[in-house]
């Protein structure tokens, strides 16, 4: 995360861009802290469930940010969004109900038993997909009230 700062100041200054915040820093905090969050609940759930569950579930990051946009930004979606959206979620949901999702050679699960671990880490996965899809709605509307580069909002 330093370098991608690094990087991302260096680029600032390579296009003269002013290195003041353009929107107040409650906003680059949420933004953040929700980042933060998403990613500690990424990588805890690997623990719980395997990398192809993960990768797949990931796929169905769309419903959260068509729900948080149309909360936050007002967004209206099409009919077919919403169709596109469900088929994605419906061959996420299939594969999880008909394929093995556990987390293999484990020596110590973290919890009881293997059904266990997979249903805590489905719910870590969900929680995740939540607060990621709230973190790229955020981004989105800084980019859209500030008129803000995707230089500043990384630097920042």
């Amino acid at each position: 995360r330093l370098v991608t700062v690094i990087v991302a100041g260096l680029l600032r200054y390579w296009y003269s861009e002013p290195f003041h915040p353009t929107a107040p820093h409650k906003a680059y905090a949420a933004v953040s802290l929700s980042n933060m969050c998403s990613t500690a609940l990424q990588f805890e759930a690997l623990r719980y469930v395997s990398f192809p569950v993960q990768t797949l579930m990931k796929s169905s990051k769309m419903i959260p940010v068509m729900i948080w946009g149309a909360l936050i930004l007002n967004k209206r979606y099409t009919s077919q969004d919403y169709l596109v959206a469900t088929m994605v979620i419906s061959g996420v949901t299939l594969f999880l109900l008909t394929g093995d999702i556990n987390v293999q050679n484990h020596k110590h699960p973290p919890l009881g038993s293997n059904t266990e671990t997979s249903v805590f880490g489905i719910i870590l996965l969900m929680t995740h997909i939540a607060v990621d899809g709230l973190t790229a709605t955020s981004q989105d509307k800084l980019f859209r009230d500030y008129n803000m580069s995707f230089r500043e909002q990384t630097f920042f």
